[in-house]
């Protein structure tokens, strides 16, 4: 359920667009663990949802 994989997003406005929030993110913004687990995050949301979730 879509409701299921937005509660594990970050709190972050990350807009509707997750490859946007990807292609503009600038690394370096964040701790190096905090990022690589956001990243990792949205990553794994957006093939989430190009796949049907």
């Amino acid at each position: 359920m879509i409701s299921d994989l937005a509660q594990e997003l970050p709190d972050e406005d990350i807009g509707e667009d997750l490859d946007d929030c990807l292609d503009f993110y600038r690394r370096g913004s964040k701790p190096p663990g905090e990022e690589d687990e956001y990243l990792d995050l949205l990553e794994d949301a957006r093939d989430r949802l190009e796949g049907g979730y």
